[in-house]
């Protein structure tokens, strides 16, 4: 006789494995003669541990050997084990008949169908039961943990990027904090104690919704978690304190495992500690559950990134084909990349200012890349020009130049108004400014190509201020007319004050009051004053806009006519008054350009 007769090894993941013992025993007179056993059909599934053959079965005597499942594409397989006896007949796996021997010594032949299905998503459980696990919401506050042994998982390596539970809920939640943590244990049994999670990965921390009915309620994790170890895996789902509970019939499909394989605990009163438990009581309910999936070993890169002179380049940024792999070089140049599935990949490294290099690898399961790569500086050209004075048609000594783009740089003319920008990085557009006292700036793009760029002659317009304090008197013999007056100043640019000082007005202003008057809730007066930050109904906080104070006044009732003065200054033609303004208020902050 073989045990058992038949054999369907269910959902396995790609990349995973699953086995299955079969026993040939000799439960009559004499002694049975194994002469061969072999496999046909799926390529996936294989024969191991077979006894030495021809084998001698006595009676009572028993031979075992295995088949194990391990699918490498999508979908169904079938097999067929065949046993050949000395006693003529032959014992079929996997053939749909059972056949008859027609010899004198006539046994019964057995035909087993061997199965198995291939699939990229892990289901444990059937789910023929419910209840109020992984999270019970008929109580404010639930931890749960569970075991998912290495069997039920088909020995799986990979990437676990999300789960699914199936739920079947009375109410209709939305929005319901949850927190998941996964990890690896050699543990069977959660009998004594919880596994805190400290000892865990979070890999799900957000809401999620759980309408009313039956439903797939799916995790997405935010990073992959790796299951490096194709052991058992734990899970901990946490419903954090809630102000309310739900349902008892808010539950979840479920079946019963072995004891002791799960730990619950809920509670309206008390707030659960997942990094540190110790509530809660064992049980054999775990959830029917479902991982997505992406199986396989993993490979490691590494390596050192050096420039030209050979010295080692920190800050290199390595991304492996816009993959969530990444990592930046020490300042020993080094960098390490663990735990990447084997794959080919385009590794890119880039820095600022050096030319970015992508590398292309294959990688092998348990196998560590080793990538040293040299990194180029970007060509650099040299930025040349001339600043002149559209006055005099001479070079502009002192004027500054600057460009803002792939990075900043500036110069300063020479006496003839020459300029030359050493080092700039080549095949960038880049943004210029150019101003010197006395005259207007400009300010355009250049486009830096391969080669130095010469800008040409950049003429500034002058700004012809105007002359200021002037005074006539007619001399003593009437006639002729004296005039004085102090030189235009050109550096007389703009002034500016924020009304930061405890006096008001400031220093050199003046004021003219006509309403005297109290100030009002918020502390503004009828007339020209400073505070702080106010909250006008129905406009909300009105705020400096910087510093700590402004300036304005409060309408009233009364007459007003009120006015603040700045100091005496130097007003060229071109000069404007700008402010920022407020709604409802005056200007916090007044500037004068000339």
């Amino acid at each position: 006789m073989v045990n058992p007769t038949a054999h369907n090894f269910g959902d396995v993941n790609l990349g995973g494995s699953r086995s299955q013992n079969f026993t040939i025993m000799n439960a009559g007179g004499g002694t049975l003669g194994i002469n061969n056993i072999e496999i046909s059909g799926s390529a996936t599934m294989s024969l191991s541990n077979l006894p030495t053959l021809p084998a001698a079965l006595n009676t009572g005597d028993s031979a075992v050997f295995t088949v194990t499942y391990t699918p490498t594409s999508l979908g169904a397989s079938t097999a067929t084990v065949t046993i050949t006896d000395d006693q003529g007949t032959r014992h079929v796996f996997g053939g749909r008949n059972s056949l008859r021997s027609t010899n004198n010594n006539n046994r019964e032949t057995h035909t087993i169908q061997l199965t198995g299905n291939a699939v990229n998503d892990i289901t444990v459980g059937t789910g023929t039961q419910t209840a109020r696990m992984p999270m019970d919401f008929f109580y404010k506050n639930s931890l749960y943990q569970n075991i998912y042994t290495a069997d039920e998982l088909s020995n799986f390596v990979g990437m676990i990027t999300g789960l699914k539970f199936y739920s079947q809920f009375n109410s209709d939640l939305t929005g319901m904090p949850v927190k998941i943590w996964l990890g690896s244990t050699t543990q069977t049994t959660l009998t004594d104690a919880w596994i805190p999670a400290t000892e865990l990965t979070l890999v799900f921390d957000g809401v999620m919704d759980f309408p009313s009915g039956q439903n797939v309620i799916s995790f997405d994790f935010p990073q992959p978690y790796m299951h490096l170890d194709g052991g058992n895996l734990v899970m901990m789902v946490n419903r954090p304190m809630d102000t309310q509970y739900y349902s008892s019939s808010d539950l979840f499909k479920t079946q019963t495992g072995t004891a002791g394989r799960a730990r619950n605990a809920y509670s309206d009163t008390v707030e659960y500690d997942p990094l540190a438990p110790t509530a809660g009581t064992a049980t054999g309910i775990f959830p029917m559950t479902t991982f997505v999936v992406i199986p396989g070993g993993v490979g490691h890169i590494t390596g050192t990134v050096v420039g030209a002179d050979s010295n080692p380049l920190q800050g290199v940024l390595v991304n492996v084909d816009n993959r969530p792999y990444s990592a930046t070089t020490n300042a020993q140049g080094q960098f390490h990349i663990a735990n990447v599935l084997p794959a080919n990949y385009a590794v890119t490294f880039s820095r600022h200012g050096y030319v970015t290099q992508t590398v292309n690898i294959v990688l092998e399961e348990d196998e560590t890349e080793v990538m040293n790569v040299t990194m180029n500086l970007m060509a650099q050209v040299n930025v040349t020009g001339t600043i002149l004075a559209s006055d005099t048609g001479n070079g502009i000594a002192g004027a500054n130049i600057n460009l803002v783009g792939y990075e900043n740089y500036s110069g300063t003319s020479t006496a003839t108004g020459a300029f030359t920008i050493p080092a700039v990085f080549a095949n960038q557009s880049y943004q210029y400014s150019i101003s010197a006292a006395g005259y207007t700036s400009t300010s355009g793009t250049i486009n830096v190509g391969a080669t130095n760029h010469n800008m040409g002659n950049v003429t500034l317009t002058e700004i012809a201020y105007a002359p200021n304090s002037v005074h006539a008197q007619l001399n003593d013999s009437f006639n002729a007319i004296n005039l004085t007056w102090n030189a235009p100043d050109p550096n007389a640019i703009e002034i500016t004050e924020g009304f930061e000082a405890t006096a008001f007005p400031p220093t050199g202003w003046a004021q003219s009051i006509t309403n005297g008057g109290p100030a009002n809730t918020l502390g503004v007066l009828p007339t020209w004053c400073n505070f702080g930050t106010i909250n006008i109904s129905g406009t909300g906080n009105v705020a400096p806009t910087e510093g700590t104070k402004q300036a304005g006044l409060w309408w009233d009732y009364e007459h007003q006519d009120e006015w603040l003065m700045t100091p005496t200054f130097n007003c060229p033609p071109d000069a404007h008054l700008a402010s920022i303004p407020m709604p409802l208020w005056a200007a916090p902050t007044m500037i004068i350009t000339m």
